[in-house]
This record gives structure tokens, sequence and C-alpha cells, in this order.
């Protein structure tokens, strides 16, 4: 996994590609559900400091302006993220229509009244050489960035 900012999967999303709205909305979703969760009470250890220093700047300023106002709501929390984690780049990877044509044979699923969904078995990786090549080094770009200290 990698931290991504909510504008990079804003991004994906906005390419109008289904698994980059896919992307977007599952990761909003968790992280509301995860929001909600605290809220309630419902994950003991985990409180709105975590939260803020997990997934947001100035995780101090924010929680303790959250604690005059304990009605904050997702909706209000969602905009000061600045931090998701990236958990499948090979999900990602294949929302990108030029390096999924270069690694991958998607078979087309045609559903009536759905959109076209496409498949890859393990049968249609073109290149597995290339696919692993360009896994391991997003996975060592990944481990290189997240062991820089932050400025």
């Amino acid at each position: 996994k990698t931290a991504v900012s909510p504008s990079f999967y804003e991004g994906i999303a906005g390419s109008g590609h289904p698994v980059g709205h896919y992307l977007r909305d599952v990761q909003k979703s968790a992280l509301k559900g995860l929001w909600e969760g605290i809220q309630a009470g419902l994950l003991p250890g985990l409180d709105d400091s975590w939260f803020f220093r997990t997934f947001m700047p100035n995780a101090q300023i924010e929680a303790a302006q959250l604690d005059k106002n304990k009605e904050s709501s997702f909706e209000d929390i969602w905009p000061k993220v600045t931090k998701l984690n990236l958990y499948d780049p090979l999900t990602l990877l294949a929302s990108v229509p030029g390096a999924a044509k270069l690694l991958f044979k998607p078979k087309a699923i045609h559903t009536e009244g759905f959109g076209v969904v496409e498949q890859v078995g393990p049968d249609d990786v073109t290149h597995p050489e290339k696919a692993k090549l360009l896994m391991s080094a997003l996975a060592k770009s990944a481990l290189a960035q997240s062991t820089v200290a932050p400025d």
C-alpha cells in the first residue's frame, strides 16, 4: 500500500473508466464507515485524534476543533482528508487503458441493462514477466516513498 490524496481518486474517476469510479467510491465509502464507527464508539482504540493523524494534516488542531463541535459529519471531514491508501495497484493499472492493453487481454462481459465489464483471468495476461517487473517497480517506489521523512 502507498499513500495518495483524494484528488488522485477523483482524477481516475474523472477519466470515465468504471474502475476509476469504483476505486474512488470504495475509498470514500470505507473511510466514511471508519469515521462513523469511531463516532459511534464501535472501534476500541481508535478515536478522532487517530483518524486525523492518519488521514489529515494538522491532526491536533482538527481534533481540538472537533471537540468543540462534536457534530461534524463525514461530509465536513472528507474535503480535509489528504492521505488515503492505495491497496490494489493492479486494479488501478487495469483502469489505465494504455497500460492495461500492454499487459492484459481482457474479455468483455456484456449483460443486458448493465455496462460492459472486462474480466482478466490467469491466461489473459499477455506479458506476465512485464507485469511482474512493473508491479515490483511500483512496490519498490511505494516503499521508498514511505520511508522518506516529511519536510
